[in-house]
């Protein structure tokens, strides 16, 4: 089992407030998978596509939002943090 992953929300959402509702679906899966890998991802456009699974978008669809998911990429670490924000924790 996974070590449990906090989000800062405001920054979450100052960073991806710009993407459309499919650029956010392919960014918060890519988002999971960087987590699932331990903190890295491919730098490969058809790896990043195959993460995405077929359930997302379809090849067009991705090289059409790619530009605007990608560089947000390197900027995941700006959201996450170590602190505990577990509901009820006070």
């Amino acid at each position: 089992m996974s070590e449990p992953v906090w989000i800062n929300s405001e920054n979450f959402r100052a960073i991806t407030k710009h993407l459309t509702l499919e650029e956010l679906g392919a960014f918060s899966t890519l988002m999971w998978a960087y987590w699932a890998r331990g903190g890295s991802l491919p730098n490969d456009d058809e790896a990043l596509f195959q993460l995405l699974g077929t359930g997302c978008c379809t090849r067009n669809q991705w090289q059409q939002m790619r530009n605007a998911v990608v560089p947000l990429l390197a900027r995941i670490t700006e959201f996450s943090t170590d602190q505990d924000m577990s509901f009820g924790a006070h």
